[in-house]
């Protein structure tokens, strides 16, 4: 559970910087909490192990968890369950235990992976997957990348994808029921075009990696749930009697939808070139967006700035590459079950090819790569090696 949801959050965290000079962050899980607070609680030459989820070890509020850990090198070891479905099998998270030791002081971070719980036994009397020396510990960046056994080698001139524009999560309605609707039902309710945007509503609704003009009129055909009630100016009597219908069952009090005004305005967003689904298993899912498609919260939506314009393409083409996804998947938040999930500031804080590095990439050769990902779902030969040589070059 985040912070922002526990009911007596702000007092916590007024404690926590009255007592341990420490300013929690609202999407702090309470999980991180107990970890410092346990750690505040210590007794001189105590030890702990803890099980909790590894996600802090990825995200922005676990830069003050990590400090915490490593502020006094007593940090001994953390070990990643990869059976967690064995010890946890209703959870859906993923688990680590953290080891710290206040009776020692370490040199070196020691990471281990558990594939099975017998290894659990002798893991420690093993060499570890990985060896971290403290005075590479860097609390504000991602740990998890550290247990992979071949990371991928990033050249010191490649920038993170913010320096072209920004992927922002798709349209939160919070009530897809009465917000997405089909084109059957929409003319039964005599809604006119203005009050009415093309969208996505479900990450099933696309199933290749490009998303045209055709594919919406397929699932029009289909009468699909892919129109959104989006009401701009002064609603027509035929969406003021939706809105009504939609406050005989309540829609206006759900969480999201109680605290708009009015209930029913939806947040103005443009249509993303490119869509990244927010959950994915063995992979995620990245579309080339060639309609005017609006986007629900399963995909995270890329919108360019000025500089990102000119390299829409190359950027979808880097993040389709084989290399694109495994730089990009070092930033997703790790689950149970193999589950893994992207939230728009890790995308956003991923390392991409600079300017110099795209422009090697010339339109020719970009858009033979394209074609090829439209007829195989994966670029060029020739892309591929441009991106891995260029990722992996020093400046």
């Amino acid at each position: 559970m985040r912070f922002q949801k526990f009911a007596d959050r702000d007092a916590a965290r007024e404690r926590f910087e009255r007592e341990l000079g420490l300013r929690l962050s609202g999407y702090t899980n309470i999980a991180s909490a107990f970890l410092i607070k346990s750690l505040s609680e210590l007794a001189p030459g105590g030890r702990l192990a803890y099980i909790m989820p590894p996600e802090f070890l990825n995200t922005g509020y676990g830069t003050a968890v990590k400090r915490r850990l490593i502020a006094d090198s007593h940090l001994a070891a953390i070990v990643r369950l990869d059976c967690e479905k064995d010890v946890f099998p209703d959870a859906i998270t993923s688990a680590c235990v953290i080891l710290y030791d206040s009776a020692r002081r370490f040199s070196r971070l020691k990471l281990y992976s558990a594939k099975t719980l017998d290894a659990l036994e002798t893991l420690r009397e093993s060499p570890p997957d990985a060896e971290i020396p403290y005075e590479r510990l860097d609390p504000s960046a991602k740990w998890l990348p550290h247990f992979e056994k071949d990371p991928p080698a990033v050249g010191a001139d490649a920038v993170p994808l913010s320096y072209y524009g920004r992927f922002i999560r798709g349209i939160a309605t919070g009530a897809n029921d009465f917000f997405a609707i089909k084109p059957s039902r929409a003319a039964e309710l005599g809604l006119g075009e203005s009050e009415t945007a093309p969208c996505v509503a479900k990450s099933a609704q696309i199933r290749a990696p490009f998303f045209a003009a055709s594919d919406l009129a397929r699932l029009a055909e289909r009468d699909e749930r892919i129109l959104l009630f989006n009401v701009i100016g002064q609603p027509s009597d035929a969406a003021l009697d939706y809105i009504r219908q939609g406050e005989s069952l309540g829609y206006d009090q759900r969480y999201i939808t109680r605290n708009r005004r009015p209930w029913h305005r939806l947040e103005r967003r443009e249509p993303s070139p490119i869509l990244l689904g927010v959950f994915s298993r063995g992979g995620y899912k990245v579309v080339r967006n060639e309609t005017a498609a609006l986007n629900l919260t399963c995909f995270h939506g890329f919108r360019p700035n000025a500089i990102g314009e000119r390299y829409v393409d190359r950027l979808f083409l880097y993040l389709s590459s084989a290399v694109g996804r495994k730089i990009a998947s070092l930033s997703a938040r790790m689950y149970g079950d193999a589950l893994s999930k992207f939230e728009p500031n890790d995308l956003n804080a991923a390392l991409v090819p600079s300017p110099q590095m795209l422009e090697d990439l010339s339109p020719e050769r970009a858009a033979e790569a394209m074609e090829r990902i439209r007829q195989t779902g994966a670029p060029t030969e020739y892309a591929e090696t441009r991106f891995a040589r260029g990722m992996s070059k020093a400046p």
